[in-house]
């Protein structure tokens, strides 16, 4: 491989792994501070006509079936049993869409808020390379991927500098010994 083409490698590779180092940088800074990006979530309340009624204490099925009648959606995520600051049971119910969340509280079977927009969630999986689906999760693979060529590459090319000089200041002083 020649010096050209390993400038222009190590050049690309270089801008395609500062653009991730960038991204990666940002959303490290951004969840660093999660509680001040927890100040952008959209919560709404949800209204009670219209939701199932169960009697307390519920089971994580019915807090499941009570956070789809809230939030409309049926393929959820993640589900997440947790203890409140009040000692109470709830389920947190993350939907597919990967920006509502419905808490439902298991002791008083009422679903206690639904967050719309998470944005602290949202920073999260561009984080991980996930916000945008597998298409982003894999350029953020191969970004990574350039990021570990971008050493050796630079590496090379010192190398091969080095030896440039070396070489050049070789013949320089074999030119001036000779005899004119």
């Amino acid at each position: 491989m020649g010096r050209l083409a390993a400038r222009k490698i190590h050049r690309y590779v270089g801008l395609t792994a500062g653009v991730y180092i960038l991204v990666m940088g940002l959303t490290g800074i951004g969840l660093t501070f999660g509680e001040f990006l927890q100040r952008f979530d959209r919560t709404v309340s949800v209204p009670k006509a219209g939701l199932p009624h169960f009697s307390a204490p519920l089971t994580v099925d019915q807090a499941l079936q009570l956070a789809e009648a809230a939030s409309g959606h049926k393929e959820w995520l993640g589900l997440f049993r947790e203890k409140g600051k009040s000692g109470s049971h709830t389920v947190r119910v993350l939907y597919s869409d990967l920006h509502t969340e419905v808490l439902v509280n298991l002791d008083t079977a009422e679903v206690e808020g639904a967050t719309v927009f998470n944005f602290h969630r949202w920073v999260l999986q561009l984080h991980r390379g996930l916000l945008f689906g597998k298409q982003f999760y894999w350029l953020s693979v191969i970004a990574g991927v350039a990021l570990t060529l971008l050493v050796p590459t630079g590496f090379l090319l010192g190398l091969f500098k080095k030896r440039r000089i070396k070489r050049n200041e070789e013949r320089e002083r074999r030119l001036e010994l000779l005899p004119e």
